[in-house]
């Protein structure tokens, strides 16, 4: 029944439909959902209202292994048919504390894909992504709906990047992963076949902000390759949790006030991170210290030279909004949620990155939740938006028609 859930066409219609109807009918009886301007869409709120009255589990109160597959579980039901691809390759590549896992994303006609129409003569272009979950749930398996989907109507090639998870491997270790994966499938475009002049950084959620962070590492450093172009949806950008969509939609739009503290407090747990204090080479020559942030040993156990020490939720390195100098980032997109946590902050990144002088659009999908990723087989708008993406990127990459 799960798979025919997770894959028939059909169920998704049917599914998208009622909620539709129900939703229609709420908007009717109790008049609809408005939040600054903006109305709820209905088969969103059909289905957070469902969620209410099925009174699914909470995530955060299992344990972090239990959780993801509760996560990859209530997901299911609600996201996208996989779209066919040309290929999948399932790879492994060198990481700070162990092999990161990457799905690759080949749709048909990517490696053709040359700037504006031509024929490509140096590689495919493609997009890098991290997945969302808070840094502790979430996979290259959950975000691979959306992402084939993306990949196939934009026509390039798409590296689904894992990375390490709290609580198991606190700050910064997602972060560290995030950039020695960045650098490694950068350096080795050509070897993959990819344009290493076209290949564009994206991520949802947790992964829209490790995205953000290795944009601004590579600004800053000659030796990273800067994106074509970054692509965030929903970003966190401002660990403080201080701005007021956090209060306005604290509860009853999926991602609930008390679920992000909970993903946060496992990730920089009471605040501290734990330092290795290592002295060996790391791989790939990735930096140990990279602007201050440090390198968390892998799960197997903490190293007995690990120091620990406390993280300023306002530091740049994990909240990008903080950032002094913005300038001289890629250009790109930040999509929002109308309702959403993480709206106020994502929005506020995108217009700090205007301001100084950076090439980038904010746009949000007003009557959307957070997570609409993965209720884009089921709301019509969710859908779009991705589609809408899509274009983005591979104008971005100067994919033509």
């Amino acid at each position: 029944m799960r798979d025919f859930l997770r894959d028939s066409t059909a169920s998704k219609l049917l599914i998208g439909k009622a909620l539709g109807a129900l939703g229609s009918w709420l908007d009717h009886r109790h008049g609809p959902d408005l939040h600054d301007g903006m109305h709820l869409d209905p088969q969103i709120r059909a289905a957070v209202t469902a969620k209410a009255w099925i009174k699914m589990p909470e995530i955060q109160t299992a344990p972090p292994s239990k959780a993801r597959k509760l996560y990859a579980a209530q997901i299911a039901p609600f996201d996208l048919r996989l779209e066919p691809m040309a290929r999948v390759e399932e790879i492994t590549i060198p990481g700070p504390a162990g092999p990161l896992p990457v799905r690759i994303f080949w749709p048909e006609g990517a490696a053709q894909a040359g700037p504006k129409g031509a024929a490509s003569t140096r590689g495919a272009p493609a997009l890098v992504w991290f997945h969302g979950g808070g840094f502790v749930v979430g996979s290259p398996r959950t975000c691979e709906p959306a992402l084939r989907r993306m990949a196939a109507r934009g026509r390039f090639v798409a590296l689904s990047v894992g990375y390490r998870l709290a609580p198991e491997d606190p700050c910064p270790a997602a972060h560290d992963d995030a950039l020695a994966a960045w650098r490694y499938l950068t350096d080795h475009a050509e070897a993959f076949g990819l344009d290493p002049a076209r290949i564009a950084i994206g991520g949802d959620s947790a992964g829209g902000n490790l995205a953000a962070c290795v944009c601004l590492k590579a600004r800053d450093d000659d030796a990273i390759r800067a994106p074509a172009f970054q692509a965030l949806v929903y970003p966190a950008t401002d660990f403080t949790r201080s701005m007021a969509s956090h209060e306005t939609f604290a509860e009853g739009y999926m991602l609930t006030r008390a679920l992000a503290n909970w993903f946060l407090d496992q990730y920089i747990p009471n605040g501290v991170a734990h330092i290795p204090n290592r002295v060996d080479p790391i791989p790939n020559g990735v930096d140990p210290v990279p602007n201050g942030v440090a390198h968390i040993p892998d799960r197997v156990g903490r190293s007995p030279r690990a120091v620990a020490v406390r993280v300023d939720r306002r530091d740049p390195a994990v909240s990008p909004l903080f950032a002094k100098d913005l300038s001289g980032l890629p250009p790109g997109v930040i999509l929002t949620a109308g309702f959403d946590i993480l709206r106020d902050e994502g929005r506020a990144y995108a217009r700090s990155l205007q301001r100084a002088g950076n090439d980038v659009e904010d746009n949000c999908a007003e009557g959307l939740v957070h997570g609409f990723f993965s209720l884009s087989g089921v709301v019509d708008a969710a859908r779009n938006a991705i589609d809408n993406l899509a274009a983005q990127i591979a104008s971005g990459l100067s994919i033509g028609g």
